[in-house]
């Protein structure tokens, strides 16, 4: 499977429309749904563009290959795919809740984090996975 995750507001997210093709808040000024491959890389774009974020944020699970719209990077180190038009729901497999932890900052939940790894075998960025019980969270 070829996941990439796009975080979104829960309030957004339930108010949009299930019958249709999903397009996050920036998509009409952007032309764009901005995604980010490799759980390492959730946690830094949550804390980087979602800290001010009071209420809860999702975390969708996105199978690429599924994606019925244009899939582009326009970064060069190709983490970040924009996606191109709306993205068809069937192509979303899990939708999981983003965590904080006690210092506030937003991280990958780390039971998806071992669950992406028993279904691939290792996380998608190759990076291991360390348990840091200090901060109930997960390091990369």
């Amino acid at each position: 499977m070829n996941i990439t995750y796009h975080m979104v507001p829960k309030q957004y997210f339930e108010s949009t429309d299930v019958s249709i093709d999903y397009k996050s808040a920036a998509f009409e000024k952007e032309g764009f749904i901005h995604c980010t491959d490799g759980e390492f890389m959730v946690s830094s774009v949550a804390n980087t563009y979602y800290a001010s974020i009071e209420g809860e944020m999702l975390i969708l699970f996105i199978d690429k290959d599924k994606v019925t719209s244009p899939i582009r990077f326009d970064d060069e180190k190709k983490l970040f795919p924009h996606i191109y038009g709306g993205l068809n729901r069937d192509s979303v497999f899990k939708i999981s809740k983003m965590i904080r932890d006690r210092k506030g900052d937003w991280i990958f939940p780390i039971n998806e984090a071992i669950r992406c790894i028993g279904m691939r075998g290792e996380l998608s960025s190759g990076h291991v996975l360390r348990f840091d019980s200090t901060e109930l969270g997960a390091t990369f």
